[in-house]
Order: C-alpha cells, then sequence, then structure tokens
C-alpha cells in the first residue's frame, strides 16, 4: 500500500508540473478567451454542458482555461438552450469519446456540422478541442487530456 501511495503522490506532482507548464506555454492564447466542456449530445436531442467543477472542464482548468461557471452540475438542456449557453464561448472542450479517438463521435459531429451547431461562433471558428474521456477519469488520463490541450492549442494559437 505504501508504495502505490508514493507512486499516485508521484504521478499527481508529476500532472500538476506539466500542467503548469503547459499553462505557461499558452497564458497569452488564453488570456480573455472563455472555455465551455460539452460532454454528449442526447439521443432525445438534448445536450450535456459541462460547467467549471465538472470532469471535462476540470482538467483544461488546471492549465488555466478559464471555464465558464453557471448551470447545474451533470444538467442536460434542449440543443437551443445549448447553443446559447455555447455561444458565450470562445473554446468548446469536446468530452464523451471514450474510445481513445480525438474526432468526436458521428452524433456530436453531426450538430457541429449542422445549422445550430454552425450557429455557434467558436465552432464556426473552428475553436473546439476534443480530449479522451472516459469511465476511469484518473491522473493518467488527466496527463493525456494535457497533452492533448497543449498539442491542439498550439495549432490553434498557431493560426490566430
Amino acid at each position: 500500500m505504501v508504495n502505490q501511495r508514493a507512486a499516485a503522490d508521484e504521478l499527481m506532482a508529476r500532472v500538476r508540473k506539466i500542467a503548469g507548464e503547459v499553462g505557461e506555454k499558452h497564458a497569452d492564447f488564453l488570456k480573455g478567451r472563455k472555455a465551455l466542456a460539452v460532454n454528449s449530445w442526447e439521443s432525445d436531442g438534448t445536450i450535456a454542458v459541462q460547467y467549471a467543477g465538472e470532469w471535462d472542464a476540470t482538467v483544461p482548468a488546471m492549465i488555466g482555461m478559464e471555464m465558464i461557471e453557471g448551470g447545474k452540475l451533470g444538467a442536460t438542456y434542449s440543443a437551443e438552450q445549448a447553443v446559447g449557453m455555447l455561444s458565450e464561448a470562445d473554446l468548446i472542450v469536446i468530452g464523451g469519446n471514450n474510445t481513445g479517438e480525438l474526432t468526436p463521435l458521428p452524433d456530436v459531429q453531426a450538430f457541429l456540422d449542422g445549422k445550430l451547431g454552425q450557429a455557434i461562433p467558436a465552432v464556426k471558428a473552428g475553436h473546439t478541442i476534443q480530449i479522451p474521456s472516459g469511465g476511469d477519469r484518473s491522473w493518467t488520463l488527466a496527463e493525456e487530456v494535457i497533452g492533448v490541450l497543449d498539442e491542439r492549442l498550439t495549432e490553434l494559437a498557431g493560426s490566430a
């Protein structure tokens, strides 16, 4: 047990260090930009928006992304309501793809490509970031998400 605790503490410290480094690297690009996370588009047409404090918002916040606050944790909203909320964001973090792929799930992609999705300024501008998401939601996954955020923010900053 002692060895496992030490390994876990070491992993947490490494993830926090990497998050700080990535945050410093992208501080200028992130300054003044607000982000909102979306976890899923449900079969009934509702969208799960994740505000500050929820998983798909927590790791981006670790690197200094300003995550929009509000809403009820775990809440879903009609597509029209979600479009209004998402329109306030400069960056949209997309979670929910438990396959490990860094492309949106087909229903998510259909929404993004559709009329409602294209009405969202960040979507239209290509300011979306697909992150790995999943059941384990561990420090190991957080480290992977930070790497993905770093790569995508580098791309976005380069095209700004």
